[in-house]
């Protein structure tokens, strides 16, 4: 507390971990099913004495290992007895480690059969086998290989946001109130681009968009109606326009459609 109790600032700092962490229905893995959907189509599992409810969507989710790090400052000013400030600054980073470690292993480990039948026809106009493990690679390339290590797409490392409203006391006015703030919201990612394979060693880069301000402003009135059984009754009405400046940029988001993962488990 500081300008007896006008000011009142706290800052705080926070770690958290996390490992094996469930995020997600492994999009790879929809698109391994089309490959066993067309062996099965074309009469190779049964051949191979293989059920196919027993290989397919065996890897239905992706888990990673996680670590969000930062800090937040905010500030309460009461400069007034009617003019009130608030601020908050945050610093948030997170990463992903070990992503998709089972379906990455899933894969590895039929990756062999897939290969002994590259012309089988798979099916919704997918081509072949071989075209669908095309895809399949670059589906894992690029949310195991790329995104590892990296901040997660849509984070926004830095944010703030400053808000402010007088309430005016004299007589002709009183009840009355306006208000302003303005958000501020830093680089976002959207998007990642590697170089390299798993097997020889991915040099990742990060893509970040513009950062972004939002003005923001308010208008109140507020009254007493005096006592409603017993108890004292105060209604308000308020006028809130978010984004005055009318600000709709939208950030891009960059997929790597292309690549081969190729794994050395």
């Amino acid at each position: 507390d500081l300008l007896k109790q006008r000011l009142f600032l706290t800052a705080t700092y926070f770690e958290t971990k996390s490992q094996k962490e469930y995020f997600a229905t492994s999009s790879t893995t929809s698109a391994i099913n089309v490959i066993w959907d067309g062996l099965e189509a074309a009469g190779v599992l049964r051949a191979n004495n293989i059920a196919l409810g027993d290989v397919r969507g065996l890897a239905v989710g992706e888990t990673s290992d996680g670590r969000t790090r930062g800090y937040e400052l905010e500030l309460t000013a009461n400069l007034t007895d009617g003019w009130r400030t608030y601020a908050n600054f945050s610093d948030e980073t997170t990463q992903r480690t070990n992503i998709g470690q089972e379906v990455q292993a899933y894969l590895a480990n039929f990756r062999p059969f897939f290969e002994r039948f590259p012309t089988v026809p798979v099916t919704g106009g997918a081509g072949t086998v071989a075209n669908q493990l095309t895809r399949v690679d670059a589906a894992a390339y690029t949310s195991f290989v790329v995104a590892d290590g990296r901040r997660p797409q849509g984070q926004i490392q830095r944010k703030g946001n400053l808000r402010t409203n007088y309430e005016f006391s004299g007589e002709k006015l009183k009840g009355f109130s306006v208000g302003g703030g303005v958000r501020y919201f830093g680089r976002p990612v959207i998007g990642y681009y590697a170089t390299g394979t798993a097997a020889t060693g991915v040099n990742r880069l990060l893509f970040e968009g513009p950062e972004q301000v939002f003005v923001d402003a308010s208008a109140g009135y507020r009254r007493r109606l005096g006592s409603v059984l017993g108890r004292k009754v105060q209604w308000t009405l308020q006028l809130n326009v978010n984004n005055l400046l009318d600000n709709d940029k939208l950030n891009r988001r960059i997929f790597i459609t292309s690549h081969k993962v190729v794994s050395d488990a």
